[in-house]
């Protein structure tokens, strides 16, 4: 393995957390799997201190593209953002958060059906009701 692609990289996630990522290559790797267009894997450790309280997380991710680790942050990060504007947006919109199905598929269904009906709200271009 490449030992620069060891070296991690810190960013501040704010003044209470810090990301820390690691890439390696799966070249040298490539005889022991069959997961075509697999190129590497990324390990990413979150730290956060919120009021004396250190909570840590690690993430591992398998990659079909060899970023840097500045940039696999960056790409992780904006994810995140998505998720949680979304997240916001069905609690909110529906309150997803206090939704009391959970039996069999109901769940699976009734987020599919929040997600499509918000899609439909997105798109809808008429300005105060019809």
């Amino acid at each position: 393995m490449n030992e620069a692609n060891l070296t991690p990289n810190r960013q501040p996630i704010n003044p209470h957390g810090c990301l820390v990522a690691y890439v390696v290559s799966a070249k040298a790797l490539s005889e022991y799997h069959e997961f075509p267009g697999l190129k590497g894997f990324a390990k990413i450790d979150a730290t956060r201190d919120t009021g004396g309280k250190v909570t840590s997380q690690t993430r591992y991710f398998a990659l079909s593209w060899m970023p840097t680790p500045e940039v696999l942050l960056t790409t992780v990060r904006d994810q995140w953002a998505i998720e949680n504007d979304l997240h916001w947006q069905l609690d909110v919109s529906f309150r997803e958060d206090a939704a009391r199905n959970r039996k069999d598929n109901g769940p699976g269904n009734i987020a599919v059906l929040r997600r499509r009906a918000l899609d439909v709200v997105r798109r809808d271009t008429s300005k105060g009701p019809s």
